[in-house]
């Protein structure tokens, strides 16, 4: 099912749209919420591309019919979100490395009649850290969540080289399965599951602490699975993958307690920005005052959504 309201706030922001158009859309349930549409027609506008991006609500058990339709369509591209992301690897040409590795893709680009999955969600964290990534080398890093995107987070901290990687979770078995996983195909041999016993003084002898969970997110913004904010101290990092609202409670804890922090919202660019170069098969960057435009306008839209 087409978001019809999403279409008309893309119709109205791109430039024209002619039989050259390319296509380009994000697949969800629900979708309504969504931030891409904006965000990949800003993109179109800055880059100077003839394409339109818009949003379609499509249930799970359409998706298959969803994907299938997309070369006859005429599409490029797609992005998928929740509940898509590991489901679709089923009917889909051809899996590239990362997501095959990591088991998920957010990403599809439609070349020759062929669909092909890719994964943006780690490099658009890696990205997102900008001068930061230095940090993470040797780095104690705890981890709160050992759903999709912890996965993908997990795959990023391999890439970046943490020395230690402690996962918590509000089930412990899913914990354990992510941790063992982690090990063995990601090559992070000094990974573990904290049980609740060690929980505070993980977080407190944690160098890096990140939440790759929706706790904390919009409307439900007194949550926090961190129950002690006295475990975050001066010299740590706290990154929050939420980005609604632009500080959760833990990160308000974190920065109190003399924390550094970080919001989502930077990843979900740059991973948007990823899945743009693999569709176009280009190297489009941001400069730093594109960057805060985009950040504004993003931050605009979800004011007005609130």
């Amino acid at each position: 099912m087409f978001h019809s309201q999403v279409f008309l706030r893309c119709w109205k922001k791109v430039s024209f749209v002619d039989a050259k158009t390319g296509l380009y859309g994000v697949f969800g349930d629900p979708v309504g919420h969504s931030l891409s549409p904006v965000l990949h027609n800003w993109f179109m506008r800055r880059f100077g591309i003839n394409g339109v991006y818009m949003a379609f609500a499509i249930s799970a058990d359409r998706l298959q019919k969803a994907i299938q339709a997309l070369p006859t369509l005429g599409f490029v591209g797609v992005n998928l979100t929740i509940p898509h992301k590991e489901a679709v690897l089923a009917y889909v040409d051809h899996c590239d490395l990362q997501a095959e590795i990591i088991g998920a893709a957010n990403t599809i680009r439609i070349v020759d009649n062929r669909v092909d999955a890719y994964v943006t969600d780690a490099d658009g964290f890696v990205l997102s850290l900008h001068k930061q990534q230095q940090r993470f080398h040797n780095a104690s890093v705890v981890m709160l969540g050992a759903g999709g995107a912890a996965r993908s987070i997990a795959y990023a901290l391999a890439r970046l080289q943490v020395a230690r990687l402690a996962i918590i979770n509000r089930t412990y078995s899913r914990a354990e399965s992510l941790a063992r996983f982690v090990r063995e195909r990601f090559q992070l041999p000094d990974t573990k599951a904290l049980p609740e016993g060690e929980q505070l003084e993980g977080l407190s002898s944690a160098d890096i602490v990140i939440n790759t969970t929706s706790v904390g997110m919009y409307p439900y913004t007194s949550e926090s699975l961190v129950k002690d904010p006295r475990v975050f101290h001066n010299g740590q990092l706290v990154y929050d993958l939420i980005y609604n609202p632009s500080a959760t409670r833990l990160l308000h804890d974190a920065r109190r307690n003399g924390a550094e922090i970080q919001n989502g919202l930077d990843m979900l660019i740059y991973q948007g920005l990823v899945s743009l170069n693999i569709w176009r098969q280009d190297t489009y960057e941001l400069r730093a005052a594109d960057l805060q435009e985009l950040r504004q306008v993003l931050t605009q839209e979800l004011a007005a959504h609130e």
